[in-house]
């Protein structure tokens, strides 16, 4: 069990007892289906509505290390050493968006339709509005290495390594800033769901945090 504290409120991350040990990127699509992403050679695999296995959809062996899902329902997924992949509206191959090819971990889609991903040891780069090229966000290089999108906005982003830390960009405005004051805990990548679940990739093993409701400032 993991549970993170902020502003004093405990929040409990579960065992599903679902897991591959090859797991590296996961992310939730708006009709509720859960994507893993594995590595090194390995394909992406599907969970339907939340409920049952994962299952492969046969796509070719990469490091794949970022993934999200677009309001719109397209998936995106990032290529350690390599470019960007989306899947359109949900729908059959992961194709490339021909992004120079950078060390690519972390990934979220914003509200308003913005797709941001995390280089480790580079920037944040920002896709306006699911279109054309990601740029650079001009923030600190650090080990960035997951994301994750709040319902109001927010987007947060995870370093591992010395100093590791969560920083949030509020309401996808400004410079991502460092949040203090509770534990960090290992992981590399995490997601929030349609139903305001948020998932947690620790190891080999998905963990569970129900319908949180945070207020940020």
């Amino acid at each position: 069990m993991i549970i993170s504290t902020n502003r004093g409120i405990n929040r409990k991350f579960i065992t599903t007892g679902i897991g591959n040990s090859n797991a590296a990127s996961m992310c939730c699509a708006p009709n509720g289906n859960i994507y893993l992403g594995t590595q090194p050679t390995f394909s992406i695999y599907m969970q339907t509505g939340e409920s049952g296995a994962f299952n492969s959809l046969g796509q070719t062996g990469r490091t794949w290390y970022g993934m999200c899902a677009a309001p719109n329902g397209d998936v995106y997924a990032g290529v350690l050493n390599g470019s960007i992949y989306m899947q359109t509206n949900g729908t059959g191959n992961f194709v490339t968006l021909s992004q120079t090819s950078r060390v690519w971990r972390g990934m979220c889609a914003a509200p308003n339709g913005n797709i941001y991903a995390c280089v480790d040891g580079g920037d944040i780069y920002m896709q306006t509005n699911g279109s054309g090229t990601f740029n650079a966000l001009l923030q600190t290089p650090r080990n960035w290495t997951s994301m994750a999108a709040a319902p109001n906005g927010d987007i947060y982003a995870k370093t591992d390594g010395i100093g590791a830390g969560i920083y949030v960009r509020f309401e996808g405005i400004g410079n991502f800033l460092s949040l203090l004051g509770f534990t960090i805990y290992a992981g590399s990548a995490m997601c929030a769901s349609p139903a305001g679940n948020v998932y947690y990739l620790g190891g080999a093993v998905v963990y569970k945090m129900t319908s949180p409701s945070p207020n940020y400032p």
